[in-house]
């Protein structure tokens, strides 16, 4: 049995790290994967690679900078996969990510699934990020990364949207919807 294409959605401001955030991509052990690169920088973002190691990468072109809401927006629309996540061109993931992702989200029988993250600040030091779902302390603050999150097209499919009123906490509001 096939497994089922997971698009990862990268919103790009051509930031030096974005090669490294392809690196990550090319990296992964799951093996349906496509790279939706967002050129949210607008018409001046480089070409790319065809290809992040064997997964294949499209560019999202626009004429326009896009805020972070719209970009997300972009991407989800250009996704073809029936999971989609995120990471940004500034982050990184670990290889098995993923396919991790994946495993849990297709034995359970879900629409999204969420892990914890160890996030590596700016000096080096490193942390937790996350916390088991609480519906309830979502409202008050967002303690989900886009990365942690992978998410079946039937919740696009039912409405769900980055809302692009929001400056901030964009990422908050999709995950209540």
């Amino acid at each position: 049995m096939a497994a089922p294409l997971v698009s990862v959605v990268i919103r790009s401001t051509a930031r030096p790290t974005l090669g490294a955030a392809l690196d990550c991509v090319a990296a992964q052990t799951y093996p349906a994967l496509e790279a939706v690169v967002v050129a949210a920088s607008g018409p001046s973002h480089p070409m790319l690679p065809a290809h992040a190691g064997p997964h294949p990468v499209r560019l999202v072109a626009s004429g326009d900078a896009l805020s972070r809401p719209a970009a997300a927006n972009a991407g989800i629309d250009a996704a073809r996969g029936e999971w989609i996540t995120f990471l940004d061109d500034d982050d990184a993931i670990d290889s098995s990510h993923v396919a991790g992702l994946a495993d849990v989200a297709q034995r359970g029988g879900i629409d999204a699934v969420a892990s914890l993250a160890r996030v590596r600040l700016a000096d080096g030091s490193e942390r937790s990020w996350g916390q088991p779902f609480a519906l309830t302390e979502i409202y008050e603050r967002n303690f989900l990364h886009l990365s942690t999150v992978l998410f079946s097209r039937t919740l696009l499919d039912a409405g769900c949207r980055f809302d692009v009123a929001f400056d901030i906490m964009q990422d908050c509001d999709f995950f209540l919807q």
